[in-house]
């Protein structure tokens, strides 16, 4: 039984201790440590913000989807205000062009000169200009039909515009989409 009880003698001094790593595996183990942590925090942080990058990715989603939905809200509204107002604008084109004409003639024929033209234009404006030339008692001037509204003199050419603007505009305004507002 005394082999199983030793009893270790605290007066004799303390024997060396073997070192159980040197001192370059200790080194080496903790810059394999400190790598491995660097290597941990880096993975978090990407992990992070690949989480942040997917958050705003649908954040921004979610902003466009509603943008979109504003836009065609405000298209859908405005769309037959504007188409209102070019046909209200192309009711009057016709009239505004025969004022015009007749007033440039009626200038013309205040400052004393006798004009002599021709002037083609096309449907109603046609029958408006045949109206205003009666109105101011002018002779010397032919009307004919034409497929552009333009008064032709000796000396050169004078047209206006294009008739079918107002109908241009309003094709433009039915193509409105929000897909072209971005």
């Amino acid at each position: 039984m005394s082999a199983a009880l030793r009893l270790e003698d605290f007066a004799a001094p303390p024997r060396p201790r073997q070192p159980v790593f040197s001192e370059s595996e200790l080194r080496d183990e903790y810059q394999r440590g400190f790598a491995c942590g660097a290597d941990a925090c880096r993975d978090a942080e990407l992990t992070a913000l690949n989480d942040a990058l997917s958050a705003a990715t649908a954040r921004i989603a979610v902003e466009d989807q509603i943008r979109n939905c504003a836009i065609e809200e405000v298209l859908q509204a405005i769309r037959p205000v504007l188409q209102a107002i070019v046909a209200k604008l192309a009711e009057r084109y016709d009239d505004v062009l025969a004022q015009a004409i007749a007033d440039e003639l009626d200038r013309l024929c205040k400052s004393g000169t006798r004009p002599a033209c021709q002037i083609a234009a096309e449907g109603p404006l046609f029958g408006l200009l045949e109206e205003k030339i009666a109105e101011l008692g002018l002779r010397g001037i032919t009307l004919r039909p034409g497929a552009q509204t333009e008064i032709t003199f000796d000396g050169g050419r004078i047209s206006f515009g294009h008739a079918d603007l107002p109908v241009s505009i309003a094709e433009l305004l039915g193509d409105l989409s929000p897909f072209k507002e971005r």
